[in-house]
This record gives C-alpha cells, structure tokens and sequence, in this order.
C-alpha cells in the first residue's frame, strides 16, 4: 500500500510513498537497466527523506498506526 490508502498522513508523505512504490514496482519489473544504480539511489533518498519525515511530532502517530497495521494483517497471514 502507499499514499492515503496506507493510513492518514499528511500529503507530501501520502506523495513520498507513491514514488517508493511506484519505483520499487518499476524496478521489480526489471525496469531501469543500465541506470538501475541511479534507481536504487533515487529510491534509497525517497525512503531516507520519507523516514526523516516521520520522526518529527506528527509523523509518530501515524508511524504507529501503520505499524500495527502491518502487525494485524501479518497476524492474518496477509
């Protein structure tokens, strides 16, 4: 899941996320190439920024939200 559909945060988050997931699909598919470094790069930065983003006061509730989000549906066998 990315963006809203992966719980409420604000929309530069919800747009970080986005980005992660499409690249990381992108890249999953065998996309990129030659340039699959400048890639890995690119979605490395995204996730530094985007995990930067969450440490600050209002990421920590939805961090929270969405890691028990991924504990129940790990519990589910999703």
């Amino acid at each position: 899941m990315a963006g809203d559909s992966s719980g409420i945060e604000e929309a530069s988050t919800a747009m970080l996320e986005g980005k992660i997931a499409g690249l990381s699909a992108f890249m999953s598919l065998g996309g990129g190439g030659g340039d699959r470094e400048n890639l890995e790069e690119n979605l490395e930065e995204f996730m530094m920024t985007l995990e930067e983003m969450r440490k600050g006061p209002f990421g920590s509730k939805a961090r929270k939200a969405k890691e028990k989000i991924l504990q129940e549906a790990s519990n589910e066998g999703i």
